[in-house]
């Protein structure tokens, strides 16, 4: 663990909850898996909620793609969110998966084995920018993407009032989550503040508490 994690630490434990005020929500969640872990899942046909999932990994995708036959508040995509549109490598781990070229915290945890034990499920992947799908009226970010996070925050368009990013293992593993300080840095500058960090990264926007289009409480 870095060692600006450690400063913020203290606000691990804190369980968060939040609502929103207003008519109609936009939720994007990048990085979805087996659904285990899926904050959006709650959201799901419901009134109100404008969802759009990516997930690169082609068996989840699959998977999900059977879940939300009849949903029609959801889009899906199977690509993976990068700093640049090209094909990149996906190595698929289970129901985690991260792109080949990125440092994975995951694969860090196992000594950097991953990428041997899932040679032969390491397969091509279409990499597209956030930006390509940010209109600038996202409400509420969900990051689950195994080390390239920090991607989207070079791109991102939108403010979201929350941002979520996943961050389960952090108190376990010698777990040291990539590009913590950048994306501490970029909360700074636009004006975020940081109530959680353990078993997520929870960013919220100070001017949407400020306006009341949402409210947080522990």
């Amino acid at each position: 663990m870095n060692i600006l994690l450690k400063k913020v630490n203290k606000l691990s434990m804190k369980k968060i909850q939040f609502k929103f005020h207003k008519d109609k929500v936009k939720i994007f969640e990048v990085g979805i898996g087996d659904l285990f872990c899926c904050k959006s899942l709650n959201y799901w046909n419901q009134d109100g909620f404008d969802i759009t999932l990516f997930e690169p990994n082609p068996f989840l995708y699959k998977n999900i793609l059977t879940k939300i036959e009849n949903i029609k508040n959801i889009k899906l995509y199977n690509i993976a969110i990068s700093n640049e549109e090209k094909i990149g490598e996906l190595v698929c781990a289970g129901v985690l998966s991260y792109l080949k070229d990125i440092p994975s915290p995951i694969n860090t945890i196992y000594f950097n084995q991953l990428n041997n034990i899932f040679e032969k499920f390491t397969l091509p992947v279409k990499l597209m920018k956030f930006n390509s799908f940010d209109n600038g009226d996202i409400d509420y970010l969900i990051l689950g993407m195994e080390g390239a996070e920090f991607t989207i925050f070079e791109n991102i368009i939108s403010r979201p009032h929350i941002i979520n990013i996943h961050n389960y293992f952090a108190n376990d593993y010698n777990y040291n989550f990539p590009n913590f300080e950048r994306i501490a840095d970029w909360s700074k500058e636009n004006r975020y503040n940081m109530v959680s960090i353990f078993p997520d990264i929870l960013l919220i926007n100070s001017e949407s508490i400020r306006n009341n289009t949402i409210s947080i409480y522990e």
